[in-house]
This record gives structure tokens, sequence and C-alpha cells, in this order.
């Protein structure tokens, strides 16, 4: 099997439609018992309030920072691109998480709210007084620094499940491969049947190992378009797509674009995704 380079999928899921879209974006990374935590902020440019969005594996949670009206969005992992309606001219904060970490929630698990959104502000009148609180804050270190004190605590689980064990293990082959691993492949390395692994992912995560690893190997892809000058048909090579055409249709299906216009999008706008 063929590896890749790149830096690890976990590490740096790619939105490019929110950082090209939007305006003052800002990203930082943390680590929270050894895992790493993705938080971004921007606000909504005045011209849109729709902002296209790509699989990536994971869940965010989007606080809306406007004083008068500050609530809160968990958005489940989606499985083809799309785009999601936020405030115009209002800043946003966000938290993502990992599989790893979802499935530890103390509220919804990952498998309930993938493809949907649930609205937060409706859960207590906890989650209302922490929405404030984050709007009325001024900068995102502000923010994050409230978020891992106030709220991590409050809706992630310390213990892990053996089941759990299992699809963490899966979860990393799957990320160090850039989502090239097979199923076969992927069975032999957790030392459990392909069946198995089919049953937990599906139980725990609500897709199919092997659409996650479509997911993660669409994101490796991106990765390579936006952060290198190979040219399409060598990012599909590398991916160990069967063909081209393949590989055309994984990128349509998950970004709404070809490659070649997501890398004139990112040109234009001279974005670059973060290392």
């Amino acid at each position: 099997m063929q590896k890749t380079s790149i830096v690890t999928f976990n590490q740096s899921p790619i939105q490019y439609g929110i950082k090209m879209n939007a305006t003052n974006y800002v990203e930082k990374h943390a680590h929270i018992n050894g895992q790493s935590m993705w938080y971004y902020q921007f606000t909504v440019a005045g011209q849109t309030d729709e902002l296209p969005i790509v699989p990536d594996g994971c869940l965010s949670v989007f606080y809306c920072c406007n004083p008068c009206s500050p609530h809160a969005i968990l958005y489940g992992s989606i499985l083809r691109g799309t785009t999601i309606r936020l405030e115009p001219n209002t800043l946003y904060f966000c938290a993502r998480f990992t599989p790893v970490q979802s499935m530890n929630f103390h509220i919804l698990s990952f498998r309930e709210i993938v493809n949907t959104q649930v609205s937060l502000i409706d859960t207590s009148k906890e989650c209302v007084d922490i929405c404030s609180i984050i709007a009325n804050l001024h900068t995102i270190e502000e923010r994050i620094a409230y978020f891992e004190q106030s709220v991590l605590p409050r809706i992630l689980k310390t213990e892990y499940r053996s089941t759990s064990q299992v699809i963490n293990h899966a979860l990393q082959c799957i990320y160090r491969s850039g989502g090239g691993i097979t199923i076969k492949e992927l069975s032999g390395e957790v030392g459990y049947s392909a069946r198995y692994l089919r049953l937990l992912f599906e139980e725990h995560l609500g897709i199919s190992p092997k659409l996650f690893s479509r997911i993660i190997r669409f994101q490796t892809s991106l990765a390579f378009l936006l952060g290198s000058n190979t040219n399409v048909s060598e990012v599909a090579i590398q991916q160990n797509y069967f063909d081209q055409s393949h590989f055309l249709k994984d990128f349509r299906e998950f970004s709404l674009f070809t490659p070649q216009q997501v890398r004139k999008m990112s040109e234009a706008r001279q974005f670059q995704p973060a290392q």
C-alpha cells in the first residue's frame, strides 16, 4: 500500500469553503487527553449567508457570537458536499471533534447526528448561559480557554470501553494511511473481521469503515491539491484511486466541484491550508 507524506488528516482537516468565503478567519490547535482539538473563528461576509462545507469525518459546534441572540448548533458528520446557512455579518466560534472524542460525548452520540444538525440552545438554560458568555468574550484565545475549562468537562466522558479502543485503533490506521487502506488490510491490522468492524462503526459512528475511509482519502487528496503543485492525475495515483474517473466522481460528490475548480478558487483567494 502506497504511503503518503503529508500532514495526517486528523491534525489538519480542511474546510476550504469557510476559509475562502468568510472574513477575519483564524484557527488554533490544542491537545486534550492526547487528542488534537481544532478551533476556528470567522465572520460571515455580508454578501452571503450560505457557506459550502465538505465531509471531514468530524462533529462541529458553531457558537453564534451575536450578543443579542447567542446560540449554538452541533453539526454532525456530513456525508457529501453541501452548504450551511449562518447569520450574515456575524462572528462565529467553532470547535471540531474527532470521532474518537465524539464517541465519548455525554450528550448526543456521533451516530445519532450523522448528516444532521441539532440546536443546543434548547437543551438547557445552562447552554443558554454558556452561549452568552462565549458571545461576550473578546478573543479566540479567551473563548478557547473558557470552552476547555467550562464546557469540555461537561460533555466528554473520561472512561473508554473496549469497543471504543477497537474503533480508535481502526481510525488511527485509516488516518495514517490517508484513507488508502483497504477493509481487508484494516481487518488484519486490528485483528477483527471486516463484518465485526462494520457493525462497530455503524453502531458507534453511524457510517461504515469503507465510507469513512473514502472521506479521509478525499481530505488527504484535498490537502495534496491545495498544498502542492501536484497535478490532478498524479493526486489520483498517489491516493491509490482505481483510475482518474473514480477520483473525479468522489471529489464531485464530496466537494460539489471538480479538483480544477477548487484549485482555481483557492488560488484566486490566495488560500493555503493550515499545516
